[in-house]
């Protein structure tokens, strides 16, 4: 079998082979931040084509960490049910989701993370979202 149908394993993870999916700049998400349906719609097509992996475009976890409108984003607690559900349908398809958190100002604001609030913005959310 040719190496990239063959599994990549992890220290916790298994991913049932080397194709990995990246949604780039796919601004279907509601203006405002919410996921919904149409993203969804958009990351089962390539779960049901057989990607072992689905990272999808940064998710800003502050909407003042945001780059554009239109991305979905997980920075208060009732976004985290979106991303549960993503994860379940891609789930469904044996393949394993992932998400790039942005932070809550652009990384070149300053070298200081903790004097614009950066850390303080972040690790809240952060652990909320670990579970999803």
């Amino acid at each position: 079998m040719d190496v990239i149908f063959q599994p990549l394993e992890f220290r916790n993870l298994t991913v049932k082979n080397r194709i990995f999916h990246s949604n780039v700049s796919g601004r279907f998400d509601n203006y405002d931040g919410p996921g919904n349906l149409v993203r969804i719609n958009w990351e089962l097509k390539f779960a049901r084509s057989g990607v072992g992996a689905i990272i999808s475009s940064f998710v800003p976890v502050s909407i003042r960490g945001r780059i554009v409108p239109s991305y979905a984003t997980i920075h208060h607690n009732e976004a985290i049910p979106f991303w549960r559900e993503l994860g379940r349908r891609v789930h469904e398809h044996h393949c394993h989701p992932g998400s790039v958190y942005e932070p809550a100002y652009p990384v070149s604001a300053t070298p200081d993370s903790h004097a614009n609030g950066t850390i303080e913005t972040r690790a809240p959310a952060a652990q909320e979202a670990t579970p999803a």
